[in-house]
């Protein structure tokens, strides 16, 4: 049976909340901002999409040794980001500082699952950003790119994610954690 798996860093619910706390000040003032979840709060270093049991597997030996080589390092929040563009906004985000070892971290991952044929190959710069929200029409915030989010965490783990689409609110459960 085919899985809906992705690569993410998870969040220690302190900083799920700080976070929350100081994006839902304005995120609330937007029509139409499906805001996301506070237990769902993650940054997502590669979506893998519907994999197989064997790919699941495959996935686990190869982030074992990523995890090998890749030493703990602290996220810091920047600000504001918003995809496409702040005048075409789809998408909320909380853009982080990309650090050398984040930037490592997410070139092995691409490196070694676009090596196995696993998952999306984006082709896009990484920009490391948490979601907060998703917009059912396209809107102008420009405003919003001034907003600054102050969060900092140190990461030693990230994990293999398997989301679950069928009920109202998307939950997420590890499959696999992975220490730094």
């Amino acid at each position: 049976m085919n899985k809906r798996i992705f690569i993410a860093i998870d969040l220690s619910q302190g900083v799920k909340n700080t976070l929350a706390n100081q994006a839902n000040q304005w995120l609330r003032k937007i029509s139409g901002a499906k805001i996301t979840p506070v237990q769902n709060l993650h940054l997502t270093l590669r979506f893998l999409g519907a994999i197989s049991d064997q790919q699941m597997w495959e996935s686990v030996e190869a982030l074992e040794k990523i995890a090998k080589e890749i030493n703990p390092f602290i996220i810091e929040g920047r600000g504001v980001v918003t995809f496409p563009s702040f005048d075409k906004s789809r998408i909320i985000s909380c853009e982080l500082e990309e650090t050398e070892e984040l930037g490592k971290l997410n070139q092995k991952i691409g490196d070694e699952f676009d090596y196995l044929n696993i998952g999306q190959k984006t082709g896009k710069k990484f920009i490391p950003h948490i979601t907060l929200a998703r917009l059912k029409k396209v809107q102008n915030l420009n405003y919003l790119s001034d907003k600054k989010i102050n969060l900092s965490e140190n990461i030693n783990t990230f994990q293999l994610i398997e989301s679950d689409l069928s009920g109202k609110v998307p939950e997420y459960h590890d499959i696999q954690i992975f220490k730094l």
